[in-house]
């Protein structure tokens, strides 16, 4: 733009704009927590994408809560500039507690979009073996690593504390690791129907020593003391062998024992094609699991297939 006197003579020229309309909030996409779990170190992380293709993206700012409601209880909102990420440090994370993170942005003409919550990350505490972990409240997270895999059934698996001579079993409540791999499991622990579990678990598996050797029971020590009037050591979660003679037991099951010294043990045909016959003798090896009913916590075998059993 230029203007002119009543002379004719030009009084200089003037440049506006380009002017923008930019009638739309930032996106924010791809929010990642880096969950579902973290240590209790006080760290949490996250990333995501933002976009405003009419005026650019010019300030992102996260707040973290633990619940979407309550975004900014934990960290207020605290810029990041321009940046797609943050890691804080030095905070005060509670074990089992569900941290989630919001974040919005401010695009060129100052408008803030709706904050997007991530789908939270949950404290946990690293214990230094299964026998810690199983000595802790149930609702408590923990976090497990290097552990071998005992046993997988589908649903859930096995996990040990040493190949050769195990210490201690534990069941992850979710999950297809195979067995003989070393896995980073995370979870909540509660005790369902007797046996101590890792629930809703985060597992990351790698390569690892093999499947460990069962370690051999006599019938009275099957279940120790994680099973009502045994005090032998427990042994709930452990890859375990047992013989003796079969006899027929609840629909799925049979039962293997039966005289004063070897007490009967039930074991869960789940896995099996077929059971052995009443009055042969047998070895079965399995994951020695355990049951609740009326207070009572019995243990149960479980074979992991037919190689399991066998009749003799």
């Amino acid at each position: 733009m230029k203007g002119f006197n009543g002379d004719n003579v030009e009084n200089g020229n003037y440049t506006y704009g380009p002017y923008k309309y930019d009638g739309t909030a930032p996106v924010i996409t791809n929010l990642n927590d880096s969950g579902p779990y973290t240590n209790c170190t006080g760290q949490l992380h996250a990333t995501w994408i933002g976009s405003d293709p009419e005026s650019g993206c010019m300030e992102y700012q996260y707040a973290i809560g633990t619940t979407p409601g309550n975004l900014g209880s934990v960290v207020p909102w605290t810029s990041t500039g321009t940046g797609t990420s943050f890691t804080t440090s030095g905070l005060s994370l509670n074990s089992g507690t569900t941290y989630v993170i919001g974040v919005k942005g401010q695009n060129g003409v100052g408008t803030w979009s709706t904050p997007v919550v991530s789908t939270g990350v949950t404290a946990a505490d690293v214990v230094a073996s299964i026998v810690a972990a199983k000595a802790l409240a149930d609702d408590k997270a923990v976090m497990l690593t290097d552990r071998v895999v005992s046993a997988s059934f589908g649903s859930f698996y096995y996990i040990c504390e040493g190949q050769v001579d195990q210490i201690s079993g534990l069941r992850v409540g979710g999950g297809t690791p195979d067995p003989g791999e070393l896995v980073d499991v995370c979870g909540i622990l509660d005790t369902v129907n007797g046996e101590r579990v890792l629930t809703s678990p985060y597992t990351e598996a790698s390569t690892g020593p093999g499947t460990p050797n069962p370690l051999f029971m006599v019938n009275r020590s099957v279940g120790g003391d994680g099973v009502t009037g045994n005090t032998n050591l427990s042994n709930v979660g452990l890859l375990i062998a047992i013989a003796g003679t079969v006899y027929d037991g609840p629909t799925g099951y049979f039962l293997v024992g039966g005289t004063e010294d070897s007490p009967m043990v039930k074991v869960d045909a789940s896995m099996l094609t077929s059971v052995p016959l009443s009055g042969n003798h047998v070895r079965v090896i399995g994951i020695c699991s355990a049951e609740e009913s009326g207070g009572v916590v019995t243990p149960v075998l479980i074979p992991r297939d037919d190689g399991d059993v066998a009749e003799y």
